[in-house]
């Protein structure tokens, strides 16, 4: 204290300190940063965990908790499309074999998977977002209407955007520098998201066809080109070390296809399974797809969007602006990520609020890499602050929502967020039964 050192001086606050992490040399973050995370683990542990067993369960929601009870019971699980992957019905039913069965209970993976999606985010993204847009996606995504709602909500979809910032995040990671790690991650996480949910070809379509297209713009594209430019080479480098690594590529192929067929014959108890499941996620769904069986405007999650979730809306329109003037990895696979969904689920036949979380993603990682561009570029102490009161007001809007929608109706029909959902007049009757 009062030491005329400058490193002294700097290292209250801004000495950097390592966090190790699994799959490289870890984060080096400032104490700000780290005080920021210890603050973000408190709200996302009371946003996620709290109450969990108040709202009466959703319709869907008493489907999936009754089938891992059955699970768990001994009954025989048949893969049946109409109700989603395997997964979550495995993983509830462990749920509830160490802590016994209830409405506490049956919610407890969803609430850690809304909260690992959150702290998934500056393990792999953070080199691309950079130091200010990390946190900010982090409490963006921690007050986003549909990823608080619907992390407290047993459902597919959380599930299924926790395995897709692991698959995009790992295809950064290995762009960044090419490591087996990465494969195997990626193969993963695309096996457990099919086993989860049927939308995972929508997913899969979009990572296999944005490396596709980034492969022929290194290989192609740059042909011709001053051959020193720094990103067509590290594309090249990565690409290149992918087509060496057969070994690793056959683990991956092996790896997706293993959880594939561990979840789907109900693990080696029904053979067939595998087959039906491979046949069935497409044939049923598109089917289903073309009945509109639960159809919306095709605009609906524009105006969820809008409604609900107004600094990814705003600051995601400027983002794609500023990806395609300034052409970034991240952005531009933001971009690609975030235009590609809105079509696809705008045109799809089946339409919900708990969808709203697929588009809702990468919108809010393009917003948050913007603003945090934004405030890294911008040295003058006004338009600093100017920033950070945009970034107040419009996540203060959608902290609004959230509490509203989450804590407050709960499960009284009042937001379009809260969909088909059971009347809590069933608890009450449940009390007074008992």
């Amino acid at each position: 204290m009062g030491s005329a050192n400058p490193e002294v001086r700097r290292g209250h606050w801004g000495q950097v300190v390592r966090l190790p992490l699994p799959g490289g040399r870890g984060l080096e973050l400032a104490r700000w940063e780290m005080l920021l995370y210890a603050a973000i683990v408190v709200a996302v542990a009371a946003t996620r965990f709290l109450d969990l067993d108040v709202r009466a369960y959703h319709h869907d929601e008493s489907i999936h908790a009754k089938t891992s009870w059955d699970i768990m019971n001994g009954v025989a699980y048949r893969y049946n499309p109409v109700y989603h992957g395997p997964f979550q019905y495995f993983a509830t039913a462990a749920v509830f074999k160490v802590f016994s069965a209830g409405d506490f209970a049956g919610r407890i993976m969803p609430a850690i998977f809304g909260t690992a999606t959150i702290f998934a985010v500056p393990w792999l993204y953070r080199n691309h977002l950079g130091r200010h847009g990390t946190w900010i996606a982090m409490v963006a995504l921690t007050l986003s209407t549909g990823f608080m709602y619907f992390s407290r909500f047993a459902r597919n979809d959380i599930y299924v955007a926790f395995w897709t910032v692991l698959l995009f995040g790992a295809l950064l990671r290995y762009i960044d520098r090419p490591q087996r790690r990465w494969v195997i991650l990626a193969a993963a996480a695309l096996g457990f998201s099919f086993v989860t949910k049927e939308n995972s070809y929508i997913i899969g379509f979009i990572f296999v066809s944005f490396a596709a297209l980034l492969a022929l713009w290194t290989f192609f594209g740059q042909r011709g080109r001053d051959s020193a430019d720094e990103t067509a080479r590290q594309f090249r480098t990565a690409f290149q070390a992918l087509g060496r690594d057969v070994d690793g590529l056959a683990y991956a192929l092996l790896l997706f296809l293993g959880v594939i067929f561990i979840f789907m014959t109900s693990f080696f108890t029904y053979l067939p399974g595998f087959r039906e499941g491979i046949i069935k996620s497409f044939t049923v769904w598109a089917d289903i797809n073309e009945s509109q069986r639960v159809n919306q405007p095709w605009f609906f999650y524009f105006i969820f969007t809008g409604v609900y979730e107004a600094f990814a809306a705003l600051l995601g329109l400027a983002g794609i602006v500023q990806a395609i003037r300034r052409p970034k990895l991240l952005p531009v696979l933001l971009v690609y990520w975030t235009v590609l969904t809105f079509f696809i689920y705008s045109i799809a036949g089946e339409k919900a609020a708990w969808l709203s979380l697929h588009p809702t993603l990468p919108f809010t990682l393009l917003a948050s890499w913007y603003v945090g561009d934004r405030f890294e570029q911008i040295r003058s102490v006004g338009g600093r602050v100017a920033v950070a009161l945009i970034i107040i007001v419009l996540l203060g809007w959608t902290a609004v929502n959230s509490v509203r929608v989450t804590f407050v109706y709960r499960d009284i029909p009042n937001d379009f967020v809260i969909y088909t959902q059971t009347s809590r007049d069933v608890l009450e009757t449940l009390e007074i039964i008992d």
